[in-house]
């Protein structure tokens, strides 16, 4: 019980990371709105001097404006830190084109079978998809297990969803793994999963359930 426990924990801990991620984009999105809504504030102040012929105020508008516009390209980039590159536009991108998704290598390492899994696979752009093949190693309490699959990902913009299907070869006859009742025999066991992501930087940050593996979660950086 103590065991399903920690996971769980690890589990909400992963999930609390993502939600810290999407709700500083927001925070950022909504102080840059008010950065620019201000600016045009500061505009119309600067028409309304000149209309008057306040030089000193003008020129204290005007400085005013600098630090502002100063202030909304620092938010600026720090927005686009934020939002990962992906198949689907932001907000902001939207009317402009967006880059095609390319293949590559990625590594992973995570929780999956009651051990702790570093992995190696390929990623493939299909159509609305990207094709997942990958084989990984873990390492359990007195007993090891491998894994190999493949994983249909569907972008959604920062976010993803991914169903998986694949192998799992268990050293030991094991039991007690978080998300799957009873034991699990030694030897081969096929299963498949549903898992949801977020882009953290260079890292996708997922969790998922897998009829093999039990409850999962993974880091998995791309090149």
């Amino acid at each position: 019980m103590r065991k399903v426990l920690g996971w769980f924990l690890v589990l909400l801990f992963v999930a609390g990371i993502c939600g810290a991620a999407m709700a500083q984009l927001r925070e950022k999105r909504a102080e840059l709105e008010k950065v620019k809504n201000y600016i045009k504030v500061l505009d119309q102040k600067i028409v309304n001097a000149r209309n008057a012929k306040q030089i000193n105020k003008i020129a204290q508008l005007k400085d005013m404006k600098r630090k502002e516009l100063a202030r909304a390209e620092a938010l600026q980039l720090e927005i686009t830190r934020l939002e990962k590159t992906g198949p689907g536009p932001s907000p902001k991108a939207k009317g402009r084109a967006v880059g095609p998704r390319k293949g590559g290598f990625q590594l992973s390492a995570g929780y999956g079978g009651g051990a702790g899994i570093i992995g190696a696979g390929y990623s493939i752009p299909i159509a609305a998809i990207n094709l997942e093949i990958g084989a990984g190693y873990g390492i359990g309490n007195k007993y090891s297990v491998m894994t190999a699959g493949v994983a249909g990902v569907f972008p959604l913009g920062n976010f993803c969803v991914g169903l998986e299907g694949g192998m799992a070869n268990y050293s030991e006859k094991v039991e007690n793994i978080p998300g799957i009742s009873g034991e699990i025999d030694k030897g081969s066991k096929a299963g498949g999963g549903v898992f949801v992501g977020t882009k953290l930087g260079m890292i996708s940050a997922r969790i998922g359930y897998n009829s093999a593996l039990g409850a999962t979660a993974a880091a998995v950086y791309k090149f």
